[in-house]
């Protein structure tokens, strides 16, 4: 029997094939994999990914008895020796065309084409999706290096200048040669789609896709305009990941404009159109450059970026803000109690309800939790603070209420997916069992996050390196600003960063 085709949509990244999947995914006529990226041919995954991936889509998708399947082949699958058979069997499961929507092969290198070709079944189509390389470039900076790399904050300049321009990172935004070299290996079976024709009517796009790969456009998927519409651009949405500033739009409007001129030799129309969107969103594009400062103390900018006040108080976080770097984070500016902390994080539970508030020092006491923030709705009369009236006080409360569930959020969504360094600092020291139960709480969550505990003592540096746990000391603790004992810090983060481990978190920022 002769096998159904399996096409390939080759990317772009942060142009759209994750609509495209999810839009896609209920045809009956079209089998979608459950794990989106099969990403056989170029790319693959780790099996630490592949588990990783099958366990959150078990918690978050109703996986059928076929997709549980096709997912445990998928995470068994040799990808060093990659085979026609083996990669036929993997796609061709449901006895219906498949679609391989996998982005890193539009960086497969020119003499594996003509491989993958020889490897599909008759009537394979390939597809690439192509957008703004201006818009293109500022969704994967903001989502690509911030969530698939250790951000826990905004980068400078230069760290974006650095990301935009790492060697395959320029390759694989190169449209000319992705045209080039997929179009003479699969001519009329190869063909560009727009994300402009997306955002201008994502049905009449999905019908001219299906067309492309033979299938009845007309057919049985009942596509709702609404929530299609829905799905494009959510990275302009997105708030747990920092904005970029002015100066890095111009930094990535620089690096993508000879682009957006080069493919004028692949479609003028779309070239100008870019071209003129790219000058309207960046009118310094046409001015001569600015350099692009350069940190003097780059590896210790990005262990900063690394770094996540515990509290108990806010000094680690002054020190931060004096070293020019603001991260928001849950406890940058709260008063947390390590015992506090630690039932938190096992049992994590909504923050800030109203009837569990209290004016406690200044502060507002979240009871339950056992956390003190700083909340506009405290204010002072005479010198006694107490609650805003009550017809401000759920304006207040609202506003507030909100920015804390993103930030918990974030903070759960960081501690789960990329390794860091937490700072915890208390006057009165943490005891051995607290500071255990944190570092396993924290292990737990990631391998990789460092625990770096903060006493007082001379000289400042660090002491003991034990299991995840660097002790550290500095002389004196602050009461302000104005006290932070910055050289002690420093000389504290610079020998952290010394710390293998932390070394090679610095060292693959990006990754």
């Amino acid at each position: 029997m002769t096998p159904s085709p399996t096409h390939i949509c080759i990317g772009m990244a942060r142009s759209g094939t994750t609509w495209l999947f999810e839009a896609l995914s209920g045809s009956n006529a079209l089998f979608l994999p459950p794990a989106k990226e099969v990403r056989y041919w170029f790319g693959a995954p780790t099996q630490a990914f592949k588990q990783a991936h099958i366990a959150t889509l078990d918690q978050t998708r109703s996986l059928s008895d076929a997709d549980r399947a096709w997912l445990d082949a998928w995470a068994a699958i040799d990808t060093e020796t990659v085979t026609p058979e083996a990669y036929q069997v993997l796609m061709g499961q449901r006895g219906k065309p498949a679609l391989d929507i996998s982005p890193s092969y539009a960086a497969m290198h020119e003499y594996r084409i003509p491989e993958l070709r020889a490897a599909l079944p008759e009537g394979s189509k390939v597809f690439v999706l192509l957008r703004n390389p201006y818009d293109r470039l500022c969704s994967e900076v903001k989502l690509h290096a911030f969530r698939q790399g250790k951000f826990r904050g905004p980068a400078t300049d230069w760290m974006i200048a650095e990301f935009i321009e790492f060697g395959w990172r320029v390759r694989i935004r190169d449209y000319n040669r992705i045209m080039r070299e997929w179009r003479k290996v699969f001519g009329e079976d190869f063909r560009a789609f727009y994300h402009d024709d997306i955002e201008a009517d994502p049905v009449a796009f999905l019908k001219d896709v299906l067309g492309f790969l033979g299938l009845d456009p007309t057919g049985d998927a009942a596509f709702d305009p609404a929530k299609l519409q829905e799905r494009v651009n959510t990275d302009r949405t997105t708030t747990i990941y920092p904005s970029l500033t002015a100066s890095q739009h111009e930094i990535i409007a620089r690096a993508t404009l000879p682009e957006i001129e080069a493919f004028a030799a692949i479609s003028p129309d779309h070239a100008a159109r870019w071209q003129r969107a790219l000058e309207i969103a960046c009118p310094e594009v046409n001015t001569p450059p600015r350099p692009v400062r350069e940190d003097t103390r780059p590896r210790y900018q990005r262990l900063l970026r690394l770094t996540e006040n515990l509290g108990e108080d806010d000094e680690f976080s002054k020190l931060q803000d004096l070293e020019g770097y603001r991260p928001s984070s849950l406890l940058q500016w709260a008063a947390t109690p390590v015992r506090a902390l630690i039932a938190h994080m096992k049992s994590p539970a909504p923050l800030f309800e109203k009837d569990a508030l209290r004016v406690v020092d200044g502060h507002v006491l979240d009871t339950r939790s056992g956390f003190s923030f700083r909340s506009d709705l405290v204010e002072l009369a005479g010198d006694t603070p107490h609650f805003v009236p009550a017809h401000r006080f759920d304006e207040i409360w609202r506003r507030e209420k909100a920015n804390i569930d993103m930030l918990a959020y974030k903070f759960w969504h960081f501690s789960v997916s990329r390794p860091g360094v937490y700072v915890i600092k208390a006057e009165a020291g943490v005891d051995a069992d607290a500071l255990q139960a944190l570092a396993e709480l924290l292990a737990a969550r990631h391998p990789e996050h460092r625990l770096l505990h903060v006493a007082q003592g001379a000289p400042a540096g660090i002491g003991a390196v034990e299991g995840n746990v660097i002790h550290a000391r500095i002389p004196a603790f602050a009461n302000d600003a104005d006290t932070i004992d910055r050289a002690a810090w420093r000389t504290v983060l610079h020998a952290v960063a010394d710390v293998d481990d932390v070394a090679a978190l610095i060292e693959t920022m990006f990754v």
